[in-house]
């Protein structure tokens, strides 16, 4: 993996997937829907209206959902780019 790690942007494609802009000009998909379907921490994310609900975290390292009682669900910046990467078959050891 190479670049910045910073977040420089996001939009929700559908529910469960994410467009994610790296400060490098890097832009990827991510699929999160694996993720959601594990329940647990993630089970709200299973609700589409809690899932458009993502935003970048102020220090540009973390995407998070905050729910209505203040409890976070935070993903990180490397971990999504991995996901992006080799969703678009980018190939790391090159």
């Amino acid at each position: 993996m190479s670049g910045s790690q910073e977040i420089a942007a996001l939009k929700v494609v559908r529910h469960g997937v994410l467009e994610v802009s790296w400060a490098d000009g890097f832009v990827g998909q991510v699929d999160l829907q694996g993720l959601i379907g594990r329940g647990g921490v993630y089970a709200s994310l299973t609700n589409p209206k809690t899932f458009s609900r993502v935003a970048v975290a102020p220090d540009a390292q973390s995407i998070v959902w905050t729910d209505c009682d203040g409890d976070r669900i935070e993903l990180g910046s490397a971990s999504l780019r991995v996901r992006a990467e080799v969703r678009c078959g980018f190939d790391a050891a090159a």
